[in-house]
């Protein structure tokens, strides 16, 4: 369904709390409808509010009411196409319901939200997606919004309550120490999903999201391995796979960019298993999964990438091959030895004190705290 009306003449109100922000006629009425219409306040699950949109996507919007939304400016345009492909397709809610409630009066019941809007400049209005549920608020300046009420908070801890437990049962292996439980996806469609496992992959190696117990359990790097294996395999498919998603969930759909950026552009799980790799030293490994990333367009969201990361391990690599053997134990060193290790080492730049410590096999902390503690001596021998 693609829709286009010219707009023009229509109610444009200026935020007063936030200067140079616009608030339009369509957003004020879609409030309108739901403090007249819907007792103030609509409380709907994920579940249910991608149903709505699935339809709202599809066209079960009546042509009439859509001319009477167009009207109001939906998103400050002076025109609308109404797809799946809409970023904020959610601001179609309340008229939806509207019409659902209402329907044959449902343009009827606009116009009377419209000239509530008019007569209740200090209407306020509240929207948030959290814990599994889309909330709508709105209340006049001067009343408890009913999203703060006591009876209302209730309603959100029983309804939200299952909600919690669902994702409990997700996250309490990794916060509890059994992190094995997560090698089994929740749902068949996600076992070979890239963007599932990358995401599982970020929380493991994140130890804010384990009981303090649990922070150095050697488990953990054992169940990452493992799935970042998986993120590997399922990698060369991991677009096709989104755009399947895409396609399939609207509530995916309208926050495409959202979930792309942290799958293809900012992906953490993957920077955090090369990491692990480098740090119980399987460094070509680390290099390969670098590469694959590279290959397949993943970034990491850091300056360089994945390409940079790639160089860092090479060059560590480099560095192990060529690094000589130690030609002199500072603790077998005897005095006169000292004394003169530590007078090269003064004279030296930098760079010089690098290859110096590199040559002798001491590190250039354990050179500068010989040279602190031996300064004296040196300045005497100098006299």
């Amino acid at each position: 369904m693609n829709l286009k009306f010219n707009l023009k003449g229509l109610l444009v109100i200026e935020n007063e709390e936030n200067p140079g922000y616009k608030t339009f006629e369509f957003d004020l009425v879609s409030n309108a409808i739901i403090y007249l219409f819907f007792d103030g306040i609509i409380h709907e699950s994920e579940i249910v509010i991608n149903d709505l949109l699935q339809e709202i996507a599809g066209g079960a919007f009546d042509e009439i009411v859509i001319s009477k939304m167009v009207t109001l400016k939906p998103y400050g345009v002076y025109k609308v196409e109404i797809s799946k492909d809409i970023p904020l397709l959610e601001d179609f809610i309340p008229y939806y319901l509207l019409q659902k409630k209402a329907g044959n009066f449902t343009t009827q019941r606009i116009d009377e939200a419209r000239d509530w809007v008019k007569n209740h400049p200090e209407a306020r209005a509240s929207q948030s997606h959290n814990n599994g549920y889309y909330t709508w608020s709105v209340w006049l300046k001067g009343e408890t919004p009913l999203h703060e009420k006591p009876e209302w908070r209730k309603i959100f801890q029983e309804k939200e309550g299952i909600y919690f437990e669902d994702k409990k049962r997700h996250k309490d292996p990794i916060y509890g120490g059994r992190p094995k439980e997560i090698l089994i996806a929740p749902r068949p469609e996600l076992q070979e999903d890239f963007g599932w496992w990358s995401n599982q992959l970020a929380i493991l190696l994140t130890p804010k999201y384990r009981a303090a117990e649990f922070r150095d359990d050697k488990q953990y790097e054992e169940v990452a391995l493992e799935i970042g294996d998986k993120c590997i395999k399922f990698l060369p498919n991991a677009r096709e796979m989104f755009l399947i998603k895409v396609q399939t969930y609207v509530g995916i759909a309208h926050n495409q960019e959202s979930f792309s950026r942290s799958m293809f552009q900012e992906n953490k799980g993957l920077a955090k298993y090369v990491q692990l790799l480098v740090n119980i030293g399987n460094l070509e490994k680390a290099i390969y999964v670098c590469e694959e990333c590279i290959k397949h367009n993943i970034h990491d969201g850091t300056k360089t990438g994945f390409s940079g990361r790639a160089k860092k391990i090479k060059n560590k690599i480099d560095r192990t091959k060529t690094k000589p053997k130690a030609k002199c134990n500072k603790d077998a060193l005897n005095d006169e030895q000292i004394l003169e290790l530590v007078a090269k080492y003064q004279s030296l730049s930098m760079e010089g004190r690098q290859l110096l410590s590199e040559e002798c096999g001491i590190s250039r902390t354990n050179l500068y705290a010989l040279l602190r503690k031996n300064k004296h001596r040196l300045e005497k021998s100098n006299d």
